[in-house]
């Protein structure tokens, strides 16, 4: 195969032309791209053939369970400070130090985001999907398991609440793996027409998994119960079963790639062996280059949006009186799981309208007029909690649905670079603006929902600024020739299934 014909294989390999390498380091991506496609059999006169796999909707319901489960993990010790005060009364001076520290460590979660999103990026980048979500699920079963040893007592110590804040720490680093990693999966196996679906399904998940964790705590451990350390250990010994369940399917399931490409852009990330791999590391800033120009508003706009969940969440009490507190992790629950079950069908609506940018526009403007009308209108209105829970599920459909599109539009947008770089560029975003936000609250409590409007605000003024490109769509539909040279024949191409 001469470099001519080989350069024109560049794109199927995750290079692309435009790139701007220099001619040496072209020069050797050139000589392994040769081989690349030499391992694979795949000749000047064997073209690739797109196809989805058959097995991608049982795999999205796994994937689906996973992001589940890291939402599950990240609230379920918000709703437990009753029972945890009861078992480790002696480890803590009062009852606000339990709530505190509960409180500390489910802000763990959030800071994860930003050490351990660039990790993540590079680990589906080098070591693909399958070992990344492995490496995730195996540090949230640990997590898991030191959260029910620190419940019991061990050797004759008694519960340990040092091992429940490990475990929990544990969880919360292995979190950016599974939500960095949304993308790349839609990306490696489903068809253009399809990949909306996967990631706003995913996404979907994790609030649903959020929401349940608050639910199920009030559920297993309510304020009035007789016996709160056992059904504590209870809701624990679940947490541990869910991990180690998935776990177990993904052991015996989940696999980086399909055998058949889905699409051009599927192949580009494919990883067919060590051949790639050093094309990779030849190359290396490839991986990491983004159109900053166009990344950084989308990404800041989904950071403040989504992360004005964080401030509205902790003050969801804010009209409720003391009688009506146990109320609160209802309402929270609807926001999270609530809000993304109508957000999945927000986001493929938009999506498949082809608006995105106008999408994200009009989903900011609903959360800052929602906003407004919990600070404006409830305060004087004779209607009260009847407008304040609508209004609730009205931002969480807002945040919810922002993070599906915000993750597809980035991907487009930043062809052909990997899409789990600007997936981790986002989630990054999202844990910085949620710190801000949560800081801002806590030294002007009682202002959650005006800061919640001026975030909107901004936002919707970011997204305004993203161009609405879909370049990896558009190589998808329209660049396959590439892979093909008039000599060669046909291009083997079916988007049908797509």
């Amino acid at each position: 195969m001469d470099t001519e014909e080989t350069e024109s294989l560049l794109p199927c390999s995750g290079l692309s032309s435009d790139v701007g390498m220099d001619p040496p380091r072209r020069s050797r991506a050139v000589s392994l791209a040769d081989s690349i496609f030499t391992e694979a059999g795949m000749h000047s006169n064997q073209k690739p053939v797109f196809k989805p796999s058959t097995g991608r909707g049982l795999l999205l319901l796994l994937f689906g369970a996973i992001q589940a489960l890291t939402g599950f993990m990240f609230t379920g010790l918000t709703g437990l400070l009753q029972p945890i005060s009861s078992l480790y009364e002696s480890q803590f001076a009062s009852p606000e130090d339990a709530e505190l520290l509960c409180k500390c460590l489910t802000g763990v979660f959030i800071v994860a985001y930003l050490p351990m999103s660039g990790i993540a990026a590079w680990a589906l980048q080098v070591r693909g999907l399958r070992w990344t979500i492995m490496f995730s699920l195996f540090g949230t079963f640990v997590g898991s398991c030191l959260k029910c040893i620190g419940s019991i007592s061990v050797l004759g110590f008694p519960p340990q609440f040092i091992y429940v804040a490990l475990g929990d720490i544990a969880c919360a680093l292995g979190q950016p793996f599974i939500r960095v990693s949304v993308t790349h999966f839609s990306c490696a196996w489903f068809g253009v027409r399809e990949r909306a679906l996967a990631t706003a399904f995913s996404t979907c998940c994790f609030g649903l998994g959020a929401g349940g964790g608050l639910l199920l705590g009030v559920i297993f451990v309510p304020n009035d119960s007789p016996n709160p350390v056992l059904a504590l250990r209870i809701f624990l010994a679940i947490q541990g079963a869910a991990a180690a369940g998935t776990l177990i399917l993904s052991c015996l399931l989940m696999r980086s790639n399909p055998a058949q490409p889905a699409t051009k852009a599927s192949l580009r990330i494919k990883d067919e062996g060590r051949a790639l791999k050093r094309l990779r590391a030849s190359c290396w800033g490839l991986s990491w280059r983004l159109p900053w120009r166009e990344v950084v508003p989308l990404a800041l706009g989904v950071g403040l949006s989504s992360g004005s969940l964080v401030p509205v969440l902790c003050e969801a009490y804010l009209y409720l009186d003391d009688s009506m507190m146990p109320q609160v992790a209802f309402l929270q629950s609807l926001v999270l799981a609530g809000g993304a079950i109508i957000a999945l069908g927000v986001t493929l609506l938009i999506h498949h309208s082809r608006a995105s940018r106008s999408g994200l526009v009009a989903l900011s403007a609903v959360g800052f007029a929602l906003s407004l009308t919990v600070t404006q209108v409830l305060p004087s209105s004779t209607y009260g909690l009847k407008l304040f829970a609508p209004c609730l599920l009205g931002l969480g459909v807002a945040s919810n649905a922002v993070v599906g599109l915000a993750l597809e539009a980035a991907a487009e947008v930043s062809w052909p670079y990997h899409p789990a770089t600007s997936a981790a560029v986002i989630m990054t975003s999202t844990g910085v603006c949620a710190i801000l936000q949560y800081f801002v609250v806590w030294f002007a409590p009682n202002h959650a929902y005006e800061l919640a409007a001026a975030v909107h605000a901004v936002a919707g003024v970011l997204f305004a600024l993203v161009p609405s490109r879909r370049k990896r769509e558009t190589e998808d539909l329209v660049g396959v020739s590439l892979c093909a040279q008039p000599s060669a024949g046909p291009v083997h191409a079916t988007f049908g299934a797509a």
